[in-house]
């Protein structure tokens, strides 16, 4: 028997311009016209209730495939969030959260330490020094960072 994959809804393109413009282009971050950039991004962490050390947070730079620590695009705002299929605050914390859970799967959980690899070294370094790197490896082995440090 084929089962058939559930029919979900498009995602609003109305929506994701609004929810990016909520956090875009605040006049304290100096990273350029229509991006989310520090501020943004903690006002948009505060509103999915996330603590900037958390995980989920990672794992939303990793979906977005985020170029630059601490900000986003538009167009990795709307190519991730559509990719999760996602248009609303209350989704993407739901959605987040789901992620979070499938890091128990080695090859998630590889995609995000790749990427935080990558994500947290700058562009001519060949390795991540050693204080960024135990920082990351705490918030990636949060639920076994007390037996690793």
């Amino acid at each position: 028997m084929v089962q058939q994959q559930q029919q979900q809804p498009p995602v609003d393109k109305y929506k994701l311009e609004k929810m990016f413009s909520a956090y875009a282009n605040d006049p304290r971050d100096d990273v350029g016209s229509g991006r989310i950039g520090p501020n943004g991004m903690l006002r948009l962490l505060n509103d999915l209730q996330l603590d900037p050390t958390d995980r989920r947070v990672l794992i939303l730079a990793c979906k977005l495939k985020a170029q630059t620590q601490c900000e986003f695009s538009w167009e990795e705002w709307q190519q991730g969030l559509s990719a999760l299929r996602v248009d609303s605050l209350d989704k993407l914390r739901e959605r987040l959260q789901e992620l979070d859970a499938e890091l128990s799967e080695p090859a998630a959980f590889r995609e995000l330490y790749s990427f935080t690899f990558l994500y947290g070294k700058l562009s001519s370094q060949r390795n991540l020094d050693l204080e960024t790197a135990l920082a990351y490896w705490k918030i990636l082995f949060k639920d076994k960072a007390s037996l690793v440090f």
